[in-house]
């Protein structure tokens, strides 16, 4: 996944957790709890849904 991406997929949530002028890819720590976490929100409520 390149910066451009990150940044449009997951856009205020990098910025905020990445300091201006960081590097994205030296903050790939944060965007792969985000994602994770983004995942897990998903998982439950696919759950939820069903039947």
């Amino acid at each position: 996944m390149d910066a451009e991406v990150i940044l449009r997929e997951l856009g205020p949530d990098v910025l905020q957790a990445c300091p201006v002028g960081a590097n994205i890819y030296a903050a790939r720590t944060f965007v792969d709890s985000i994602l994770a976490e983004r995942d897990a929100v998903n998982d439950d409520l696919n759950f939820s849904m069903s039947p």
